[in-house]
């Protein structure tokens, strides 16, 4: 049994390394420079801050070739297995000391900054990732075995929660270590203009791109954080009645299987410690800001003097490294408060067999999670992002640009979410190419930072939401029906379902004001390719899949469902156009799938509808899926309504007709809301029971 947690000397390497490569960049960034602005870091103070670092680092490395995690990973591996890392570390340096001999340029910039990275990646997933994931198996056969006791079962989820918790510190770590080294050269660089750069060097567009992924990464594990742990992060996330630090129960995504252990007062503590730790400073949040929003790289150097910045950040990141160290001592402490669990210790013989059985892995950048891209693979450096136009659960989206035309570029989040829309999407969209679905031009891979983007068609009209939100010109109900109906139409033909039609998945490229525009079907992330299309009524789909105010009712009773499930939610979407407003806005959305699926409600008509809109929608959201309008009924229609004067005239109302805001409508007060699922347990109504004794409302599937 060893003394101490066998991972503190690998985590010390790497927080060493990390400053290195900070410091390494910064004195690259800074040869350029002609002379240091007041209150700057001179050339001089980097070069001290470079041999202060490789000092660390060796005096780590040597801890690190004596320690447990080495020795059993390499106990029988080759002589010159265990040279490569310090072999690797000596290529880096050789090349930022041979680089600083000549005049500095981007391109040298950028191959410190990517040699430095992909060391790290290389250390982190073969000592951390894969050796923590090695003691989960571990403990989850423990948590799983129905003869372990209670006790062991709880302590067994308290072992899984910390080395989850390692696992995103290690990630978060990393993600702002990319940062500081990226953006220590590039406040420095004084020799070229940024700006400028970004259109005319394309090497230094890169070093832009990869920082804009790496500041997304690292929210996305912010986010991971507080949603997995319950902890506070933001300010601008902290509910009403918390403070900073404090430990939250995340209720919307609640995970029963674990609650117990939020039982536990040290368990609680040590979160209580993480949640205060990894807190940036307000002033590092809006310096982030700068990247996320339109990556002004001299607004953020005008902001914040180059040493102050590397202070600011430079103290955060011993602050995440002295608490990393903390979680270890807790985990080396849970020997004895939890039941003798030994979590990291490696000494396990089995184990260590089987990681012997496995060819040692080299230290090299593995790409096994690469999509299969073919002809359509764009290149990280070969576009240019400009500014955030959206964001999500499953990702971001930017305007950019590519080969000289504005694009919208698609940065897939790195949770399970966003991966899987990512894959879908791009399977989806590689295939389907029509003037009412939004143009794909390419997709995006790149390993370090890891990165998923989509690039596609640049629509300037924004979405129908936003449209929808103001005045509308005459024959927008036409033309934006029209197209979607075309749209869906030729994706039926090709055997696909959208499965997710709502007017925020509508684009509208085009002047919308001035009634120029075409509408283009987007965001196909949850599109299926449909097996068996001879069957209107045949399809063996039953996931709930979609969004649930626009949602057919047999989908979310967990029914069979087919391409009528698209004309239905393309009924709901013809009303808003018509109303400029959503449907069932009064209720939750909860409470508006329980209507529609249970009792057959649909939104109320405006008053004095032309018959024949009426009627076309109608037809659109019926309750059986077989008495639906196909697709091509509907563009007929669509086309016969183009002629009808009376229906043309009223549905060029500039703000709609709407009908709950014409009315007394009673919204049940904020406590009776039913945002969960959970919460209709609480109510008595024999509807709410009925909802959820039938069990049509089960966790959304991806």
């Amino acid at each position: 049994m060893v003394a101490h947690a066998p991972m503190q000397p690998v985590l010390r390497l790497i927080h060493c390394i990390q400053k290195e490569r900070g410091a390494s960049c910064a004195l690259v960034g800074s040869l350029g420079q002609s002379n240091s602005s007041e209150g700057a870091l001179g050339e001089q103070q980097y070069e001290s801050y470079l041999r202060s670092a490789r000092t660390a680092s060796n005096s780590a490395m040597s801890s690190f070739y004596n320690s447990p995690l080495w020795h059993n990973v390499h106990a029988k591996s080759d002589e010159m297995i265990n040279l490569e890392i310090a072999s690797m570390l000596q290529e880096v340096r050789h090349l930022v000391d041979g680089g600083m001999e000549d005049d500095n340029d981007c391109l040298f910039f950028h191959d410190v900054v990517v040699a430095y990275n992909n060391f790290l990646s290389c250390l982190i997933q073969v000592f951390v990732i894969n050796e923590v994931s090695h003691r989960k198996t571990g403990e989850q056969r423990k948590f799983s075995d129905p003869k372990t006791r209670n006790e062991s079962r709880r302590n067994a989820k308290v072992a899984l929660s910390l080395l989850d918790l390692i696992l995103s510190f290690v990630k978060l770590k990393e993600s702002l270590g990319m940062e500081r080294a990226t953006l220590s050269g590039l406040m420095v660089i004084e020799s070229i203009d940024v700006t400028k750069a970004i259109n005319d060097c394309a090497r230094l567009n890169i070093v832009v791109n990869d920082l804009v992924m790496v500041v997304e990464n690292q929210h996305q594990i912010m986010r991971d954080l507080r949603k997995q742990f319950g902890l506070s992060v933001f300010g601008s996330h902290l509910k009403s009645n918390t403070t900073m630090g404090e430990v939250v129960r995340n209720d919307d995504n609640p995970r029963p299987e674990e609650a117990d252990i939020f039982l536990d007062g040290n368990y609680c503590a040590l979160l209580r410690l993480v949640g205060d730790s990894i807190r940036p400073s307000d002033a590092m949040l809006s310096l982030q800001e700068h990247i996320r929003k339109d990556f002004d790289i001299d607004g953020f150097r005008r902001a914040m003097p180059m040493d102050e910045f590397w202070y600011a950040i430079t103290l955060y990141m011993d602050r995440l490294h002295a608490m990393e160290l903390y979680i270890l001592e807790e985990m080396e402490n849970c020997e004895g408060s939890y039941d003798n669990l030994d979590l990291l210790s490696l000494h396990d013989e089995k184990l260590a067999q089987n990681q012997r059985q496995q060819s040692i892995l080299p230290l090299r950048s593995r790409d096994e999670k690469k999509p299969a891209l073919e002809e359509w693979e764009i290149g990280l450096g070969d576009v240019e992002f400009h500014k955030r136009i959206g964001r999500g659960s499953a990702g971001t989206t930017y305007l950019g640009r590519y080969c000289k035309q504005d694009v919208a570029i698609k940065v897939a989040s790195t949770s399970e979410m966003g991966l899987y829309g990512f894959t879908a999407e791009l399977m989806s969209l590689k295939k389907l190419h029509h003037t009412n679905i939004i143009r794909f031009l390419g997709a995006i891979y790149n390993p370090s930072p890891l990165t998923y983007c989509l690039v596609l068609e640049y629509c300037d009209g924004g979405d129908l939401a936003v449209a929808l939100a103001g005045d509308t010109p005459p024959r927008f109900f036409t033309n934006v029906t029209s197209g979607v109906a075309n749209g869906m139409f030729y994706l039926h033909r090709m055997k696909y379902m959208h499965r997710d039609i709502k007017p925020s998945n509508v684009l509208l490229s085009g002047d919308p004001k001035a009634g120029k525009f075409v509408a283009k079907l987007t965001d196909f992330g949850l599109a299926v390719k449909v097996q068996n299309s001879s069957a209107r009524n045949g399809q063996e789909l039953t996931a709930e899949t979609g969004t649930y105010r626009y949602m057919a009712p047999e989908v979310i009773r967990h029914e069979c469902y087919n391409y009528a499930a698209d004309v239905f939610s393309f009924g709901l979407l013809m009303w808003e156009i018509v109303t400029h407003e959503r449907p069932f806005e009064p209720m939750s959305q909860i409470e508006a799938a329980g209507s529609v699926a249970l009792e057959g409600k649909r939104p109320p008509f405006p008053k004095s509808i032309p018959p024949a809109v009426r009627d076309l929608i109608d037809k659109c959201w019926a309750e059986k899926p077989c008495e639906r309008m196909e697709v091509e009924q509907i563009i007929k229609c669509l086309g016969d309504l183009t002629g009808n004067m009376t229906a043309e005239s009223w549905l060029a109302a500039p703000s709609g007709h709407p009908v709950y805001r014409d009315v007394d409508v009673q919204i049940a007060p904020q406590n009776q809301q039913y945002s969960r699922i959970e919460d209709i347990k609480l109510q008595p109504e024999k509807k709410k029971t009925s909802m959820l004794k039938s069990g049509i409302f089960r966790k959304k599937k991806s």
